[in-house]
C-alpha cells in the first residue's frame, strides 16, 4: 500500500525505481562553447590546386606545339626560339593566359560553391558601402600605388632584364587584334584574379587574422603569382590598395572595376605608343599634373576609408554578413 505523498515507479515512468531525483532543466548552468576558429588548410588547399591546373594546362598547350616544331625539323637549339615567337602572337598569348585565369576563377567559385554562407556573399558580389562619387575617388587614388609598383617595376629592370616575350608581343600586334587583346587584358584578370585573391583569400583570412595581415599576405600572394620579377614588384602595391578597397568597401565590385582600369588603361597606352600615336615617354606636363591629381585622389580616398566611421563601419557590417 502507498501512502499519499510516497513516490512510485509511475511518478517517473522514464526512470527506474531508486535512481537518482532528475535535474530541472532551469537549475543547469548555460554552458559556453568556444567558437570555432574558420578554417584556413582549404585556403591553401585551393591556391595550390590553382598552381598544379594552370601548370598542367599551360604544359598540355605548350608540349604539342613543341613537338609540331620537331617533327618539322626545327633543331632543339632553335626549339626555345620559335616558342617564343609563336607565344608571341595575340592569339596564341590569350589563349595560353586564358589557360592561367581559368583555373583561378573556377578555384574560387568551386570553393565559394562548397561553402555553406551563399556563393555571392562568400566571394563579396553584394553592395558597396561606398557611393558612385566615393568609388571614383578611390579609383583615381590608384595613381598613386600605381605609380609605386610601375617606378618599382622599371628600377627593378635596371638591375634585371624585363621578359623579353612581352616586347615581342607588342611588336607582332595587330590593329585588328589591339580591342580584343585590351578587353581580354582588362576582364579576364580583374573578375578571375579578383574572385581568388580579394574575394576567396582575403575574406577567409579576414576572418582569422587582424586585416592588416590578411591584406598583406593575399597582396604577397598576389604578387608571387604574376612570376616574372617585373611583374611581382610592380602587383604588390596594388595588390594592397585592391585589399583595402575590399576590405573597407565590403565588396568585390570596386576591385574589379579598379583591376579592369588599371590594366586596360595601361595597356591602351601601350598599344597606341606601339602604332605611334602616343610618344614612348609621356610630357613631364602630363606627369606632373596626372601626380598632383593622384595625391590629391590618394588622400580623399584614404579619408573615405579610415576617417569616416559611418562608412567603415558599415563596409566592416557588408563583411561580416558576407561571412557569417
Amino acid at each position: 500500500m502507498v501512502t499519499s505523498g510516497q513516490a512510485t515507479p509511475f511518478d517517473a515512468p522514464f526512470r527506474a525505481p531508486g535512481a537518482a531525483e532528475p535535474v530541472i532543466a532551469a537549475q543547469l548552468a548555460p554552458v559556453a562553447v568556444a567558437p570555432t576558429k574558420p578554417r584556413l588548410w582549404t585556403v591553401f588547399v585551393a591556391l595550390f590546386i590553382v598552381i598544379v591546373a594552370v601548370f598542367l594546362l599551360q604544359i598540355i598547350a605548350v608540349v604539342p606545339l613543341a613537338i609540331w616544331y620537331l617533327q618539322r625539323g626545327i633543331e632543339p637549339e632553335q626549339l626555345q626560339s620559335e616558342l617564343l615567337s609563336t607565344l608571341s602572337q595575340p592569339a596564341v598569348f590569350m589563349g595560353v593566359a586564358l589557360l592561367g585565369q581559368l583555373p583561378m576563377g573556377g578555384a574560387a567559385l568551386i570553393a565559394a560553391w562548397l561553402s555553406p554562407v551563399p556563393l555571392r556573399r562568400r566571394l563579396g558580389f553584394v553592395q558597396s558601402a561606398w557611393s558612385g562619387r566615393e568609388t571614383a575617388l578611390v579609383l583615381l587614388g590608384t595613381l598613386v600605388p600605381f605609380a609605386v609598383g610601375i617606378s618599382s617595376a622599371y628600377a627593378l629592370s635596371e638591375v634585371i632584364p624585363p621578359d623579353p616575350g612581352v616586347k615581342k608581343m607588342y611588336a607582332s600586334l595587330t590593329v585588328a587584334w589591339a580591342g580584343p587583346f585590351v578587353l581580354f587584358i582588362a576582364l579576364a584578370p580583374a573578375f578571375n584574379e579578383e574572385m581568388l585573391f580579394r574575394g576567396y583569400v582575403q575574406r577567409r583570412l579576414l576572418e582569422r587574422f587582424n586585416p592588416w595581415t590578411a591584406l598583406l599576405v593575399t597582396a604577397t600572394i598576389f604578387g608571387l603569382f604574376h612570376v616574372m620579377p617585373h611583374a611581382i614588384v610592380a602587383a604588390f602595391p596594388i595588390g594592397v590598395w585592391l585589399g583595402l578597397m575590399a576590405w573597407k568597401s565590403g565588396s568585390l565590385w570596386p576591385g574589379i572595376a579598379c583591376h579592369a582600369l588599371v590594366n586596360g588603361l595601361w595597356n591602351v597606352r601601350a598599344v597606341l605608343v606601339k602604332f605611334e600615336i602616343l610618344p614612348q615617354r609621356p610630357p613631364l606636363a602630363l606627369l606632373v599634373i596626372l601626380g598632383i591629381i593622384g595625391v590629391m585622389a590618394f588622400a580623399a580616398s584614404l579619408r573615405i576609408m579610415f576617417g569616416r566611421r559611418l562608412g567603415a563601419s558599415r563596409g566592416s557590417r557588408l563583411l561580416e554578413h558576407a561571412v557569417t
